[in-house]
């Protein structure tokens, strides 16, 4: 990171800010660890000589259907107390989300620029830029799976895996809020979030009955294949 060597040399630099971004970083940080995942690489205007940048942007690498199912959100949602490892929920996060691609998308052209301008090949302003450009293809993926589902379209279900976040997709393609679905419901809005949050982890198959009928939905299943040793068993 480049700074100032000293306190005082630079007044606007907002030491006490970075710190804090640090410090929230590493509970970011400990939380992916303790799911099992160790890459984690960090950007933006964080790591660049400016006074007081707004956040850190970074990624991850991950097992890929982990993150599809699901189960990798569950997991960092149980550890973190204000469940931050959420898909998209409303039309605000997304309108929030959206905003921050189009910066970034700005960014990307800039840091492109500055580099080409340093006299770098293309393959070095490859490896610089990768790390951007994956964090940019997740959040735009992000993005493209709530227009997905505000058109209705949802992910296949395997053995159940995902079903909170297709309990979800349900409300959202609906343009549903968590009020509306609590008082479908008659439970409180704040118990809607929780399960939200927690991606109805553990939820039982007569409350799932319960949110499906709230949402006007039905949900088909079949059996695919059967393993031969332990049909032969039954």
């Amino acid at each position: 990171m480049i700074g100032p060597e000293e306190a005082d040399e630079d007044s606007r630099w907002d030491t006490q800010w970075r710190r804090q971004l640090v410090e929230n970083l590493g509970v970011l940080v400990r939380q992916l660890w303790q799911v099992g995942v160790t890459n984690v690489f960090v950007d933006g205007s964080f790591v660049e000589n400016k006074d007081r940048p707004n956040d850190i942007d970074g990624y991850f690498e991950c097992d890929l259907n982990r993150l599809a199912s699901g189960e990798l959100e569950r997991d960092l949602n149980l550890l973190d107390p204000h469940k931050v490892w959420s898909m998209i929920r409303n039309d605000a996060e997304y309108a929030n989300s959206v905003k921050q691609l189009r910066a970034q998308t700005q960014r990307m052209r800039q840091q492109k620029a500055e580099l080409s301008g340093m006299g770098l090949s293309q393959e070095e302003v490859k490896r610089a830029m990768d790390p951007v450009r994956s964090f940019h293809q997740q959040l735009k993926e992000e993005v493209e799976s709530y227009e997905r589902l505000k058109r209705g379209e949802f992910a296949e279900l395997r053995n159940f895996g995902g079903l909170g976040q297709l309990l979800v997709a349900l409300r959202v393609a609906q343009g549903l809020s968590q009020r509306g679905l609590a008082e479908r419901l008659d439970v409180h809005e704040s118990q809607v979030s929780r399960d939200e949050r927690n991606e109805y982890h553990g939820i039982t198959v007569e409350r799932v009955e319960r949110v499906l009928e709230a949402l006007g939905a039905e949900v088909r299943t079949s059996v695919e294949k059967v393993r031969g040793d332990l049909a032969k068993t039954s």
